[in-house]
């Protein structure tokens, strides 16, 4: 077994903090790690003192899908670890990302901001709340949105992927300027990936641009999303929820973004992107999560080979949620042990075709 860690690099003010934190990875896992510049000049100012166990590789195509595309060409490894050049990893992050994926493709782990150099107090403090609101504390990126049958994020900042599946979806869509790990995941949904969400370890992402950077941002975010949210969902998201205990600069930044979100908005919906992030089921698309055979009233029972299974492992408790098109069960607790042992999850599941009869 071999992991790849692949770093897309735009800047150099945390890189080789960020693969110092890889190197101190508690694992005997055999690893290698390769950085991929989008500019020739910051490939050529890293290679005066080059790391001799590091892959450098420049990126000709613009855009973060290229960019973690090349380094995924180059890649041996059996896992792609996409980790950014301004993210630092805990120590025991490879190991727990190794343990997530032994029956899972996807597994990503806690995104908690960390204070950059020259951030603002007030920026970073912003960025912390709102972190831990979208994730009801856990900081597993949009944790509401998925519990809310929304789409599904695995945050690129640092994730875990399994080859196979990577090369089975053709790697990120490099005809995206934003959001490309939002639509590599609602394909990889599509696709039956298996997904695992864990808090029991973290990274922590720098923010270097300024205030403004950070409002534009959610301009673009904004627009790119648009299209595919409602009015009345637009302002669910951004006006009838508010982020609690903000201080007076924070809440003017707050009311900056809200602005700035909602020209982008209006925007999207006079010159419309082509951006599809729908994570629908489209038909002939079959996958088997788990080989479990359950017995019930005489009956022999399986996954819905249709069903899209999500882990969640936050603090000590174990939620699955399985899904299939409009239909949902959440089960808190260990999946299998609780199919075993309680009549009522199993009848509940058969309702809803998420458990299917066995035939052969």
């Amino acid at each position: 077994m071999l992991i790849s860690y692949i770093i897309p690099t735009n800047e150099l003010t945390y890189l080789n903090e960020c693969i110092l934190h890889i190197k101190n990875q508690k694992t005997t896992i055999p690893f290698e790690i390769i950085i991929v510049f989008n500019s020739n000049v910051l490939f050529e100012i890293y290679n005066l003192t080059p790391d001799p166990a590091v892959t450098t590789l420049v990126c000709t195509v613009i855009g973060p899908a290229a960019v973690r595309n090349l380094g995924a060409r180059y890649a041996k490894g059996d896992f792609l670890a996409f980790i950014d050049c301004d993210t630092l990893i805990d120590d025991n992050w490879a190991s727990t990302m190794i343990q997530s994926t032994k029956h899972y493709d996807i597994a990503t782990s806690a995104i908690i901001p960390a204070k950059s150099k020259n951030e603002s107090n007030y920026l970073f403090n912003y960025r912390l709340k709102l972190r831990k609101y979208n994730s009801n504390g856990t900081f597993i990126t949009f944790l509401k949105n998925m519990y809310a049958n929304n789409n599904i994020l695995v945050n690129t900042a640092a994730c875990f992927v399994r080859r196979s599946l990577f090369d089975q979806l053709n790697g990120f869509n490099q005809g995206l300027i934003k959001f490309e790990d939002l639509e590599f995941s609602a394909r990889a949904l599509r696709r039956g990936a298996r997904f695992f969400f864990t808090n029991h370890t973290a990274a922590h992402v720098f923010y270097s641009g300024s205030t403004f950077s950070y409002i534009k941002r959610s301009y673009y975010n904004s627009y790119y999303l648009g299209h595919e949210l409602s009015l009345s969902k637009f302002l669910q998201n951004n006006f009838l929820k508010g982020i609690p205990q903000l201080n007076p600069p924070e809440k003017i930044l707050s009311i900056a973004l809200k602005l700035a979100a909602t020209m982008g908005f209006i925007y999207s919906k006079v010159v419309p992107t082509h951006l599809s992030i729908s994570s629908s089921e489209p038909p002939g698309i079959l996958t088997g999560y788990f080989k479990y055979i359950c017995h019930y009233k005489n009956e022999t029972y399986v996954f819905n080979p249709y069903s899209r299974i999500l882990i969640f492992h936050v603090n000590q408790n174990l939620t699955t949620i399985i899904r299939m098109d409009k239909v949902e069960a959440i089960i808190e607790g260990d999946l299998l042990q609780n199919l075993n042992t309680s009549p009522e999850i199993i009848q509940d599941m058969i309702n809803k075709k998420l458990l299917i009869k066995f035939s052969r």
